[in-house]
């Protein structure tokens, strides 16, 4: 592994609001697309009530917005902790960001 980053989800604001929610998630595979290379792991923290439910959906976003997820990238979930590992270069996005 050489870097870690950490994403901050655990401001509950993000998960009350369709807006916030999708700005929130725009801005998690900004930064996964920009800052994480081949070895580095990402943490993504999330709230700790309806946790299933938040963790689904962030890892809902990644798999959809990001083709070819699954050969790209590895990830362990920990209760509110995602772990995401880049092994591969070769995805791309849904949307242009």
């Amino acid at each position: 592994m050489k870097n870690r980053i950490e994403i901050d989800g655990t401001n509950d604001a993000v998960w009350n609001s369709d807006g916030a929610r999708a700005t929130w998630n725009i801005a998690t595979l900004l930064t996964i697309k920009k800052d994480l290379k081949i070895g580095d792991s990402s943490l993504i923290t999330l709230p700790t009530d309806n946790v299933d439910n938040i963790v689904n959906n962030v890892l809902g976003c990644l798999k959809f917005y990001i083709i070819n997820f699954e050969e790209n990238f590895t990830y362990i979930v920990n209760f509110n902790i995602i772990e995401l590992t880049r092994i591969a270069n070769n995805e791309y996005y849904k949307i242009d960001i």
